[in-house]
Protein backbone atom coordinates (compact mmCIF):
# COMPACT_ATOMS: atom_id res chain seq x y z
CA UNK A 1 0.00 0.00 0.00
CA UNK A 2 1.08 3.63 -0.37
CA UNK A 3 0.10 7.11 0.31
CA UNK A 4 0.08 10.06 -2.16
CA UNK A 5 -0.64 13.31 -0.80
CA UNK A 6 -0.41 16.28 -3.16
CA UNK A 7 -0.25 19.91 -2.21
CA UNK A 8 -2.92 22.19 -3.69
CA UNK A 9 -1.64 25.56 -4.21
CA UNK A 10 -5.01 27.48 -5.13
CA UNK A 11 -7.21 25.18 -2.04
CA UNK A 12 -3.46 26.07 0.45
CA UNK A 13 -4.16 22.34 1.37
CA UNK A 14 -3.09 18.77 1.28
CA UNK A 15 -5.02 16.09 -1.13
CA UNK A 16 -5.03 12.63 0.13
CA UNK A 17 -5.22 9.65 -1.93
CA UNK A 18 -4.10 5.98 -1.37
CA UNK A 19 -3.49 2.91 -3.73
CA UNK A 20 -1.99 -0.45 -3.61
CA UNK A 21 1.23 -1.95 -4.89
CA UNK A 22 3.54 -0.41 -7.87
CA UNK A 23 5.01 2.10 -6.08
CA UNK A 24 8.28 1.95 -3.40
CA UNK A 25 8.10 1.69 0.08
CA UNK A 26 10.95 4.76 0.44
CA UNK A 27 9.66 8.29 -0.60
CA UNK A 28 9.89 9.12 -4.30
CA UNK A 29 9.88 12.81 -4.90
CA UNK A 30 8.55 14.64 -7.17
CA UNK A 31 7.60 18.60 -7.70
CA UNK A 32 5.02 18.70 -4.65
CA UNK A 33 3.49 15.21 -4.84
CA UNK A 34 5.51 12.36 -2.97
CA UNK A 35 4.58 8.73 -1.65
CA UNK A 36 5.70 7.43 1.90
CA UNK A 37 4.57 3.60 3.20
CA UNK A 38 2.49 3.60 6.15
CA UNK A 39 5.11 3.28 8.76
CA UNK A 40 7.17 6.47 7.12
CA UNK A 41 10.95 5.63 7.67
CA UNK A 42 13.64 6.76 5.85
CA UNK A 43 17.19 6.04 6.13
CA UNK A 44 20.86 7.37 4.72
CA UNK A 45 24.86 5.79 5.31
CA UNK A 46 27.41 7.31 6.68
CA UNK A 47 31.11 5.96 7.03
CA UNK A 48 33.44 6.40 10.02
CA UNK A 49 36.05 8.50 9.10
CA UNK A 50 39.53 8.43 11.01
CA UNK A 51 39.35 12.38 13.04
CA UNK A 52 35.94 11.33 14.14
CA UNK A 53 37.24 8.76 16.60
CA UNK A 54 39.09 9.06 19.90
CA UNK A 55 42.43 7.76 21.38
CA UNK A 56 40.27 4.39 21.88
CA UNK A 57 39.44 4.36 18.22
CA UNK A 58 36.08 4.75 19.07
CA UNK A 59 33.78 7.72 17.56
CA UNK A 60 33.74 10.46 19.91
CA UNK A 61 30.18 10.74 21.20
CA UNK A 62 29.78 14.48 19.96
CA UNK A 63 30.26 13.49 16.00
CA UNK A 64 27.10 10.79 17.24
CA UNK A 65 25.45 14.73 16.94
CA UNK A 66 26.57 15.01 14.00
CA UNK A 67 25.29 12.34 12.03
CA UNK A 68 21.68 12.57 13.35
CA UNK A 69 21.78 16.05 12.02
CA UNK A 70 22.71 15.35 8.92
CA UNK A 71 20.00 12.36 8.76
CA UNK A 72 17.57 14.44 10.08
CA UNK A 73 18.35 16.92 6.76
CA UNK A 74 17.91 13.86 4.49
CA UNK A 75 14.56 12.89 6.50
CA UNK A 76 13.42 16.32 5.74
CA UNK A 77 14.24 16.19 1.83
CA UNK A 78 12.80 12.66 1.76
CA UNK A 79 8.98 13.74 3.23
CA UNK A 80 9.10 16.42 0.79
CA UNK A 81 9.63 19.50 3.33
CA UNK A 82 11.12 22.41 1.50
CA UNK A 83 13.18 23.78 4.12
CA UNK A 84 15.09 26.37 1.99
CA UNK A 85 11.47 28.00 1.23
CA UNK A 86 10.27 27.77 4.91
CA UNK A 87 13.90 29.52 5.65
CA UNK A 88 13.22 32.05 2.51
CA UNK A 89 9.79 32.44 4.05
CA UNK A 90 10.94 33.50 7.54
CA UNK A 91 10.21 29.79 9.44
CA UNK A 92 13.04 27.22 11.01
CA UNK A 93 13.55 24.60 13.07
CA UNK A 94 15.62 24.45 16.31
CA UNK A 95 16.43 21.33 18.32
CA UNK A 96 14.89 21.61 21.66
CA UNK A 97 15.71 18.73 23.38
CA UNK A 98 18.12 15.29 22.16
CA UNK A 99 17.59 12.43 24.66
CA UNK A 100 20.62 9.72 23.57
CA UNK A 101 21.46 6.21 24.46
CA UNK A 102 24.53 4.88 23.63
CA UNK A 103 24.51 1.39 23.25
CA UNK A 104 27.79 -0.02 21.43
CA UNK A 105 31.04 1.96 19.46
CA UNK A 106 31.50 2.63 16.18
CA UNK A 107 35.13 2.33 15.02
CA UNK A 108 36.75 3.57 12.23
CA UNK A 109 35.76 2.61 8.38
CA UNK A 110 32.43 1.34 10.21
CA UNK A 111 29.00 1.52 7.56
CA UNK A 112 26.56 3.38 9.67
CA UNK A 113 22.87 3.23 8.64
CA UNK A 114 21.04 5.66 10.47
CA UNK A 115 17.07 5.62 10.17
CA UNK A 116 14.82 8.64 11.26
CA UNK A 117 10.91 8.56 11.71
CA UNK A 118 8.13 10.56 13.41
CA UNK A 119 7.16 9.34 16.50
CA UNK A 120 4.81 12.50 17.82
CA UNK A 121 3.92 15.64 16.38
CA UNK A 122 1.53 18.71 17.63
CA UNK A 123 0.87 22.03 16.21
CA UNK A 124 4.43 23.24 16.67
CA UNK A 125 6.49 20.71 17.41
CA UNK A 126 7.46 16.86 16.78
CA UNK A 127 10.04 13.99 17.61
CA UNK A 128 11.81 12.07 15.64
CA UNK A 129 13.25 8.48 16.37
CA UNK A 130 16.33 8.19 14.99
CA UNK A 131 18.34 5.20 15.57
CA UNK A 132 22.14 4.15 13.84
CA UNK A 133 22.92 0.78 13.11
CA UNK A 134 25.97 -1.28 12.32
CA UNK A 135 25.05 -4.04 10.41
CA UNK A 136 22.09 -5.89 12.63
CA UNK A 137 23.82 -3.98 15.49
CA UNK A 138 21.99 -1.11 17.45
CA UNK A 139 24.47 1.39 18.20
CA UNK A 140 22.47 4.71 18.89
CA UNK A 141 19.07 5.02 20.04
CA UNK A 142 17.68 9.07 19.96
CA UNK A 143 14.73 10.90 20.26
CA UNK A 144 14.86 14.34 18.96
CA UNK A 145 12.16 17.06 20.00
CA UNK A 146 12.13 19.76 17.01
CA UNK A 147 10.33 23.24 17.51
CA UNK A 148 9.12 25.02 14.28
CA UNK A 149 9.94 28.92 14.98
CA UNK A 150 9.96 32.54 13.13
CA UNK A 151 12.64 34.58 12.42
CA UNK A 152 12.90 36.05 15.45
CA UNK A 153 13.46 32.43 16.88
CA UNK A 154 9.90 32.06 18.63
CA UNK A 155 7.80 28.64 18.41
CA UNK A 156 4.44 29.27 15.70
CA UNK A 157 2.02 26.89 14.60
CA UNK A 158 3.39 25.49 11.25
CA UNK A 159 1.62 26.92 8.50
CA UNK A 160 -0.25 24.33 6.09
CA UNK A 161 1.76 24.60 3.68
CA UNK A 162 4.55 23.40 5.78
CA UNK A 163 3.02 20.91 7.71
CA UNK A 164 4.29 18.22 5.32
CA UNK A 165 2.08 14.50 6.08
CA UNK A 166 5.13 12.86 6.63
CA UNK A 167 6.18 15.12 9.73
CA UNK A 168 3.47 12.79 11.62
CA UNK A 169 3.59 9.43 12.56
Amino acid sequence: MYFLYTYDQDAKKWRFSQGVGGREPFPVVLKRDFYYNAFMETQCTVYVRTYECDGYNHVNNANYLNYLEYARYEYLKDIGFDYDKAFKSGYGTYISRIEIDYKRPAVTDDKLVIKSKPIKKGAVSGTILQQIWRGDDLMIEAKVTWVFVNSKGIPVKIPEEFDVPGLKP
